[in-house]
């Protein structure tokens, strides 16, 4: 549910409005073997930007993003460079509560999110995370120290309306010609009740 969240809302903002749009988005996952190390997940985050076509028009930026090695101070100045072109990288990072695990939090220590939240809080990146839990949730939890899990705003998952919970329980109907629900209509009635209308408990 929250990766399938996250990837809708990259498919709706990936491409521009209009040709004057500052942002360049961009969709990956903790999952993916090539962002489990922290100069590994910069390396990608780069090669993500070069293709986005707003960073493609600029020559500096073309050039910062194909850097042979990645650390901190190079991710920190090519996002940096971004924000000199009035350009704004969002980053749509799934599965980022990996990284409270024990097994992550040698290779991204504090200094990691410090810089990520000195990048978010001059506004010269934005991070868009889905997860079960809320940040502050997360850092008493946790024992997480940076500043970072102070920033940004928090949008809680509110209830369905009752057409929109009723079009869910009545699926593939509806999302393919000619199918019929899935459910009986007694368990798309049971489902309404259990869910509450509520995204979470209706997709369990």
């Amino acid at each position: 549910g929250k990766s399938s969240l996250l990837w809708r809302f990259y498919q709706l903002r990936k491409l521009p409005i209009n040709n004057s749009s500052p942002y360049a988005v961009i969709y990956l996952s903790f999952q993916d073997g090539e962002c489990q190390e922290e100069n590994s997940f910069y390396q990608k985050i780069a090669q993500l930007l070069s293709e986005v076509p707003i960073i493609q028009t600029k020559p500096s930026l073309v050039t910062a993003f194909q850097a042979p090695d990645w650390n901190r101070s190079t991710f920190a100045k090519a996002i940096r460079l971004c924000e000199a072109q009035k350009i704004l990288p969002v980053l749509c990072i799934d599965k980022f509560e990996a990284l409270f695990q024990e097994s992550y939090r040698e290779k991204f220590d504090k200094g990691f999110y410090d810089n990520l939240h000195s990048l978010i809080d001059h506004s010269a990146m934005m991070l868009v995370l889905a997860s079960l839990e809320t940040f502050d949730v997360c850092r008493n939890k946790y024992n997480l120290t940076s500043a970072f899990f102070n920033v940004g705003s928090e949008w809680l998952l509110e209830k369905f309306s009752e057409a929109e919970a009723k079009k869910l329980v009545e699926l593939p109907q509806g999302n393919i010609v000619g199918a019929r629900p899935a459910l009986t209509e007694k368990n798309q009635q049971l489902a309404l009740q259990w869910g509450e209308e509520h995204p979470v408990r209706l997709q369990l």
